[in-house]
């Protein structure tokens, strides 16, 4: 698919300018990430939460400029909660080992190929994968779906560790190949992530599919195999892993009638659910192209053939890293993501390196909601937690150090 990019202030023959750019913007720790003219305001709206780790690149490329969807309200800020006590089950040496932050910054990362040669922007090799996954272990970080940070359900991520949610796009046969002996295919993506958790059996073969049902590359139907598609599925679920939609064809949204998205969106969704089965409900949503529809509310309901759908999740294109549900900023069909994009990635990497308390940091205990007192927190995070929509959840806030970062 030969497409053109769709940010205004970086065309292709800018890539090499925008390396350079981002370099730059990882040393000086400061980036701010630009406003795309084809998708929403939504980056934006989350400036003041992600500026500092989210440079943006030119990934997902589209054909001609695209129109700006009407943007979503902007939400308020509401002042932090009251200071508690030290937080409950964690003694002062945990607190100061672990420095929770639940407030924090999470890291979606975004995958589309996954082939031998060299790292592009759309592609990223065996060797590069592995050693993201390297990077992320050894960064605290442990992998959960998309619907999981979307709900705020971190339940699984341990004390001290940060969420990643690891996200593969257009299902390529790259991403999930099985052999000719019914083995899979330890270059591809799940036989990498496999690997690692055989490695590392503390961080689970967890990740988020968003395949296509029908484009003009037979190898990017369902992974390209369709004597394997049942059984795919059904494993990446039995991973713990989840399905999500990224459209029937893979056509940009903005440029359909308002029927034609809906088909688009509640197609996929039935088609996923009726080939899962078992009751499973797909509400994960990976935009074609990052690009929104104008009524962004067919997002979230529409009928086909009267039968009606909905997502409750959608993931933008780009943006870094992104704000977690408990931010007043936060909106669920506005989730940044960090593409795994050559030099991207490798500058975003380094920024968090630099700047690790923005990173959700959890605290072990479900039941509480633990970030550093305001005079602590850093700020970007200060007077974001949005305190109304969530009164019932236990806050507990603390001093924390900073001095060693």
């Amino acid at each position: 698919m030969t497409q053109q990019p769709i940010l205004p202030h970086f065309r292709a023959h800018a890539w090499p300018l925008l390396l350079v750019l981002a370099l730059l913007i990882a040393t000086a720790c400061a980036a701010s990430p630009t406003t795309d003219d084809g998708r929403s305001t939504a980056i934006t709206r989350q400036r003041s939460a992600s500026a500092t780790l989210a440079p943006s690149p030119t990934v997902e490329p589209s054909a001609t400029p695209t129109a700006t969807p009407a943007p979503s309200p902007t939400a308020t800020v509401v002042p932090s909660a009251t200071p508690s006590p030290t937080p409950a089950g964690l003694s002062e040496a945990e607190l100061a080992e672990m420095r929770p932050n639940e407030l924090g910054w999470a890291l979606v990362m975004e995958y589309h190929l996954i082939e031998p040669g060299e790292d592009a922007e759309y592609s990223r090799t065996p060797d590069s994968l592995r050693a993201d996954l390297a990077w992320l272990y050894d960064n605290g970080y442990y992998p959960i779906t998309f619907r999981d940070l979307a709900s705020a359900n971190f339940d699984s991520v341990p004390a001290g560790r940060s969420p990643v949610v690891l996200t593969f796009d257009d299902s390529s046969i790259g991403q999930y190949n099985i052999l000719a002996d019914g083995s899979i295919d330890p270059e591809s993506a799940m036989g990498i992530l496999l690997a690692f958790h055989k490695a590392h059996p503390d961080f689970p073969p967890i990740a988020t599919w968003f395949p296509l049902l029908e484009v003009d590359v037979p190898s990017r139907i369902l992974w390209g195999q369709p004597e394997w598609v049942d059984q795919k599925l059904q494993h990446i679920l039995e991973l713990g892993g989840e399905i999500g939609s990224h459209t029937v064809t893979h056509n940009r949204l903005d440029q359909l009638e308002e029927s034609q998205i809906q088909w688009q969106l509640g197609t996929s969704q039935r088609t996923l659910e009726e080939r899962i089965g078992g009751g499973y409900d797909v509400v994960s949503l990976a935009l074609p192209l990052g690009i929104y529809p104008a009524n962004e509310a067919l997002i979230q309901a529409g009928t086909v053939d009267g039968v009606p759908y909905g997502y409750l999740y959608a993931a933008e294109v780009a943006g870094g890293m992104t704000v977690v549900p408990y931010a007043a900023s936060w909106d669920p069909i506005h989730i940044a993501r960090a593409p795994a994009a050559a030099g991207y990635i490798d500058a975003l990497m380094g920024q968090i390196e630099r700047r690790p308390s923005l990173k959700y940091i959890s605290d072990g205990d479900p039941t509480t909601l633990t970030f550093p007192s305001e005079a602590t927190l850093d700020e970007e995070q200060q007077g974001t937690f949005d305190a109304a929509r969530w009164p019932d959840l236990v806050v507990r806030r603390y001093d924390r150090a900073l001095s060693d970062e």
